[in-house]
């Protein structure tokens, strides 16, 4: 115990000597978004969330973003890099007040469920599903919710009717066909997700990731 004081000791003053270093860069050049994060990053790091959050929107308030919600975007994803969703999520609660579009609530949902707030992230993307009946991102972020709740019968509806939708419009479908066969192999429908795979390899024999998931369906 006695041997690891010092060590503490020394770990605080190089934060603080960070901290220093890092303010004066900041004096000579205030409008340099960069110094503004890593002296984020070095307050974060000491546990200093006030601090932290004073330089992250220093230097959103430095980038050239067009208005009020890309800049509540941009703060959420400085949170969330760094682990932090529980603080991004107030953010793009934000951004989605100010410009309720598609992409802003899908970022939103994506980090209620990063933090297993589930009811909250289908609740959104129940409303989405209504206005948005044919967007494929709205279908599979849905279907990726029900399938790690391990409502995998639901999932594979859902991933289906995105399947409908692109083969209809068409769009690029493998993406959406592994996602299907990852919920399929999870539920134990092996020989279905082992077709669904194939059904991609046939048409991009080069698929990487398609021979990686039929690996494991074989395993």
């Amino acid at each position: 115990v006695h041997r690891a004081r010092p060590f503490a000791r020394d770990e605080l003053g190089q934060v603080e000597r960070s901290i220093d270093e890092f303010t004066r860069a900041q004096e000579i050049a205030p409008q340099i978004a960069r110094f503004h994060t890593a002296l984020g990053d070095v307050c974060l790091s000491a546990g200093r969330d006030e601090c932290a959050a004073e330089q992250y929107a220093a230097a959103v308030a430095n980038q050239n973003l067009p208005d009020a919600a890309a800049k509540a975007v941009a703060q959420a994803d400085l949170w969330r890099q760094r682990g932090r969703t529980d603080v991004a999520i107030g953010f793009y609660e934000q951004a989605v007040d100010l410009q309720p579009s598609e992409a802003n609530q899908l970022m939103l949902a994506s980090a209620y469920q990063e933090q297993d707030r589930f009811a909250e992230a289908e609740a959104l993307l129940g409303i989405l599903r209504i206005e948005r009946p044919l967007s494929v991102e709205v279908l599979t972020m849905s279907a990726g919710m029900q399938a790690a709740q391990g409502r995998y019968d639901d999932a594979e509806s859902l991933y289906r009717r995105a399947l409908a939708i692109q083969d209809v419009t068409g769009q690029e479908s493998a993406g959406t066909r592994l996602l299907l066969a990852q919920t399929l192999a999870a539920a134990g429908r092996l020989d279905e997700s082992e077709a669904q795979i194939k059904r991609v390899l046939e048409l991009q024999p080069d698929n990487a990731l398609a021979y990686g998931q039929l690996g494991d369906v074989y395993n």
